[in-house]
């Protein structure tokens, strides 16, 4: 075998396991993407029930200032800035003078 044909192969060999290693990393990549986007709507969709939950409990007990800044945090975690603004302006009229319910307002303000 001569000296070029020994380069060829080689270069042959080399592309081969580029190409390979290349495809295991995009799949590596490919997987760490699908996981990670399954793992976003998994836990949307406990968000979403834990809204339906703390709307209950609100429609139930409407003077409960708890619920409505638990519904404020979970609206706005789902990005959902309009709804967190009104029930934490529910939960102040309700109870004006918590601390708490400053911080979430704030918080809320700054979304």
């Amino acid at each position: 075998m001569t000296k070029q044909q020994n380069k060829i192969k080689i270069n042959k060999k080399l592309y081969v396991f580029s190409l390979f290693f290349t495809a295991f990393l995009t799949g590596g990549a490919c997987f760490f993407a699908i996981t990670n986007y399954l793992k976003y709507f998994q836990n949307r969709k406990q968000i979403q029930q834990e809204v339906v939950f703390w709307k209950k409990r609100a429609a139930e007990t409407p003077l409960y200032p708890d619920s409505w800044v638990k519904l404020a945090l979970l609206w706005q975690t789902l990005g959902e800035r309009d709804w967190a603004k009104l029930a934490i302006t529910k939960a102040q009229k309700l109870d004006p003078i918590r601390k708490d319910i400053k911080d979430v307002a704030a918080k809320i303000s700054n979304f």
